[in-house]
């Protein structure tokens, strides 16, 4: 007796005495078993060894005619000569495949050349298929595919995408490219509408400012004037000409006050330049031409990715910070209270609630934050400069005049003095992984 562990076929035959399916979504339902065939490939293999083993077992008087006559059915007209063997004059039925409705082909075809025709209008070299399958498959397939018990199946999504994304190659040389494609191709086939993603080209970077009263943002008043002279995200856009983008964004880890100068290590950064038409850029050339201006400087280090920038944005509350500060101290200072002040704040804990400049924007809560180290030298009898290395979202103007007691210790509790941050710069931001 011929013996097989026919567990797939088995299933293959469970399904085919339920439901007409086509190769392509009888192939789909198995499409993570083998590599290197199409499902059309797939689904005609199952069929041709589904019917084999129970032709096998007829002839072994294990299954009847009967049943070969149901799956024959529901597989098309492959099964067509073998029923002729067992001298049946049943034609076989071309009813539409359960999951498709028989059409998938057609879409196949349709939406491939639909997309080579916008591609051709956009003159792009490098692309990505998106879809949007229609929903009777999309839910018909998934219905299927769990009350089968069947864990090896794939989207009419996923094959609508590699396949479409195959051929339109195939067809015009133009290459599939999944990490950083010039255009996306969207193709809604639910509604019948295609559509263009452009994605923002983005890179990870670093940026200086020199000056003072220069934002990151453009902020622009009611009455169309802007508050601040410059904004980096200005500067940015100098390079706008150059990758024919709409506009500029900027993701930083943190930000510093407008009047505050970014030196030093300067603070990381993703740049995004949106909906750019030329994507092959030299960020080096890039660089230059952004860098042309006399307050703000950048380093444009690689392209990066969407995931990165949520990495950056939340960086500067994990990382620490160094900064600069011009201090006033009423009624002057002499060096024992230069020493207590450094003694005072090393590895201190400081308590801060929300400072009063910002709590029209942010909620009042207590943070808990540390300040590792400071030192500090006198300027004048009234003028001190510190150089206070922190936790990353301190807000150091409050550490250092206690924002009437919001901020504990401060330098003016340490002190019994009032003193006041005059001028603020920052040193270094640690970029953590």
């Amino acid at each position: 007796m011929y013996s097989t562990d026919v567990q797939l076929i088995d299933k293959v035959l469970e399904i085919l005495e339920k439901y007409t399916l086509c190769d392509r979504c009888l192939g789909r339902l198995f499409a993570s078993l083998g590599r290197g065939w199409d499902n059309s490939e797939r689904g005609k293999a199952l069929k041709i060894a589904a019917l084999m083993e129970l032709h096998r077992r007829i002839k072994e008087g294990i299954e009847n005619v009967e049943k070969l006559k149901l799956i024959s059915l529901h597989c098309g007209t492959i099964a067509e000569k073998l029923l002729k063997e067992f001298k049946s004059s049943q034609d076989i039925n071309l009813e539409p495949c359960h999951i498709c409705k028989s059409t998938i082909d057609e879409l196949i075809g349709r939406y491939t050349k639909l997309a080579i025709e916008k591609l051709n209008e956009l003159k792009v070299r490098r692309f990505l298929i998106g879809v949007k399958p229609p929903k009777y498959i999309a839910e018909t397939e998934k219905e299927l595919a769990e009350s089968m018990g069947i864990q090896y199946w794939e989207s009419a999504r996923s094959e609508f995408k590699r396949v479409i994304g195959k051929k339109v190659q195939e067809i015009t040389g133009l290459k599939v490219d999944f990490e950083n494609p010039e255009v996306i191709v969207v193709l809604d086939m639910e509604n019948d509408e295609i559509s263009v993603i452009i994605p923002s080209i983005l890179i990870r970077g670093r940026y200086w400012k020199i000056g003072r009263r220069i934002s990151q943002s453009k902020w622009i008043r009611k009455d169309g004037t802007k508050k601040y002279p410059l904004s980096l995200e200005e500067v940015l856009e100098l390079a706008l000409p150059m990758i024919k983008a709409e506009r500029a964004i900027i993701h930083a880890a943190g930000r510093e006050d407008v009047d505050v100068r970014m030196l030093g290590s300067g603070r990381p950064a993703i740049f995004e330049y949106y909906r750019p038409l030329k994507r092959d850029v030299d960020l080096k050339e890039l660089e230059k031409i952004v860098n042309n201006n006399q307050w703000v400087k950048v380093s444009f280090e690689a392209i990066a990715r969407r995931e990165h920038v949520k990495n950056y944005k939340t960086m500067a509350a994990k990382g620490f910070k160094i900064y600069r500060a011009l201090i006033l101290v009423e009624n002057g200072v002499n060096d024992e209270e230069l020493k207590i002040l450094e003694e005072k704040f090393r590895n201190a804990v400081i308590h801060q609630w929300t400072p009063k400049r910002v709590l029209h924007r942010r909620r009042n809560i207590l943070r808990t934050k540390i300040v590792y180290e400071i030192k500090v030298r006198k300027i004048t009898h009234h003028i001190i400069e510190a150089l206070i290395k922190c936790e990353g979202g301190l807000y150091v103007r409050e550490l250092i005049s206690g924002d009437d007691n919001r901020t504990s210790p401060s330098f003016t509790s340490v002190l019994n003095k009032p003193a006041k941050c005059i001028e603020l710069d920052v040193l270094y931001v640690h970029e953590t992984p």
